[in-house]
């Protein structure tokens, strides 16, 4: 049994050993992920960018909806109708049926002109008493002529072709013009509103991105003071209970180690406010996060710069787009409204037959021509209320190009106060390190002073909770340039 125990020894550690080594396994390094893999998440996940690129696609199918007015119409209609009304001459008959077969195409053109071509059927029967032959003896009733067939039953074919020119209101189709810019100048208001959307929302996640890589920073540093001080309470601790030092200068520890615990919960509860709203954006809920974030150098915000040329914002490319609708919509409406002088006419091939074959095959034919001609006028009387409606319209034109001319102004005063902003915020960064070096420097000479007994611990503690502010100092001094960066990102044109 002690052979078995023996020879077996080592196979009863590994198998002891074996569940820890699952345990550690399982526990895998965080993988980075970097902020372009993030803003592709967001794409990919967020709702309101999906619903902003969705509504962007929209109006560009719909750019053109203006145009559906020019399209080609076809038409059809077929109708049987009877007449039993008491006849109004002798030739009306007690009854009469017709069957009407119409079908056509109509168009209106870009330059204002209504044109219709159809083609036309219809079948007559008449339920008419044959008039008497003699009117009196041996005189011929001149009617009896009318007791043909012909004149009962018949069909008629008809190939007609209507056309309406305006020669004021809507000349050379200015009213399908207007309509047009107007259109468009709301649907580019409407996708570059969509596009601002979607700017100012990927900057907001790059800023929380960042925001997130600073507050982790934050946390590191935090902790990092929270162990220097652990070091100097359990120092100060040690010399206490060997009588080397004052009951005061322990005090003084534990207090200086309470008020780093307390500052560590701090920047621990901001980290997790991020990260709830880093997993919002990407659309995932809670605020835990499996993954590490790439921290941010001083060197690599010093090198962030903006392009001179991007000083173009989209928010005033809408106003810009807004003041163009109204503008357009003052111009439709003094079209609208003008005296409406047309030239009209139309031309008819005509057939009459027996049968309805007949008749349909004979309605191309020319030899039957019916033409008309003519010119016709309208125009609306109550002008008052039409000038007030105008003057309206011109007021809110007006309003909406001054709307842009201010958001122009701003957005130019933003854009240089940003980049001053900026300037004084890379000097103050560059500040920061210079500060937090040298606080370190004076902090490690301190540490040697007093492992030789040379300083006190006061002096000390005051130490580091410099040290421990410079650093905090040069995170801020970053935090700031990111949020100078995140609004200098709403400027530029759509990504």
């Amino acid at each position: 049994m002690r052979e078995f125990v023996k020879k077996h020894r080592v196979h009863w550690v590994q198998l002891a050993a074996l569940p820890l080594f699952l345990c550690c396994w399982g526990v895998t390094e965080a993988r980075t992920l970097t902020l372009e893999e993030y803003l592709t998440q967001v794409r990919t996940s967020n709702q309101s960018l999906r619903s902003a690129h969705a509504t962007i696609e929209a109006t560009k199918q719909r750019e053109y909806s203006s145009d559906l007015i020019t399209t080609p119409q076809v038409f059809g209609q077929v109708a049987h109708s009877v007449d039993e009304k008491p006849p109004s001459n002798i030739l009306s008959g007690d009854k009469m049926e017709a069957t009407t077969y119409s079908l056509g195409v109509q168009k209106i053109w870009s330059f204002g002109l209504q044109s219709q071509l159809s083609y036309n059927l219809n079948k007559i029967d008449i339920e008419r008493d044959d008039f008497p032959s003699l009117l009196a003896p041996g005189v011929i009733n001149p009617l009896v002529a009318l007791n043909d067939d012909s004149t009962k039953r018949w069909s008629e074919g008809r190939t007609q072709l209507d056309l309406v020119q305006p020669l004021w209101k809507n000349w050379m189709g200015r009213e399908y013009d207007l309509n047009r810019e107007a259109t468009q100048a709301k649907l580019s208001a409407q996708r570059q509103g969509e596009q601002y959307k979607i700017k100012a929302l990927l900057a907001q996640a790059e800023f929380i991105y960042w925001q997130l890589a600073l507050a982790t920073d934050a946390v590191r540093t935090q902790e990092g003071a929270l162990v220097r001080f652990q070091k100097i309470r359990d120092w100060v601790k040690k010399r206490v209970n060997l009588s080397l030092a004052d009951r005061a200068d322990l005090l003084q520890a534990e207090a200086g180690l309470k008020a780093r615990r307390f500052e560590l919960e701090l920047s621990k509860r901001d980290r997790i406010s991020l990260q709830r709203t880093f997993n919002s954006l990407r659309s995932v809920q809670g605020d835990r996060l499996e993954v590490d974030i790439m921290p941010i150098s001083s060197r690599m915000l010093s090198d962030m710069t903006m392009a001179a040329g991007s000083i173009k914002r989209l928010d005033v490319e809408v106003a810009r787009s807004l003041e163009k609708a109204a503008e357009s919509e003052v111009q439709q409406w003094r079209e609208k409204f003008k005296p409406d002088v047309s030239i009209f006419g139309s031309y008819a091939a005509n057939s009459r037959d027996d049968s309805l074959s007949g008749a349909a095959s004979d309605a191309f034919k020319s030899d039957k021509p019916t033409m008309v001609i003519g010119l016709k006028f309208s125009t609306p009387l109550d002008r008052d209320l039409i000038n007030r409606e105008r003057t309206g319209l011109v007021k809110a034109s007006e309003a909406a190009r001054q709307e842009r001319e201010q958001m122009e102004f701003n957005a130019r005063q933003e854009w240089e106060d940003l980049m001053r902003q900026l300037s004084d915020a890379k000097i103050r960064l560059h500040l920061a390190n210079e500060i937090e070096s040298a606080q370190k420097q004076k902090l490690d000479y301190e540490r040697n002073r007093l492992e030789r007994g040379r300083t006190t611990t006061y002096q000390i503690l005051l130490f580091e909770q410099d040290y421990a502010s410079a650093q905090l100092g040069a995170i801020k001094a970053k935090a700031d340039i990111l949020g100078i960066i995140a609004k200098l990102k709403s400027f530029g044109d759509a990504t």
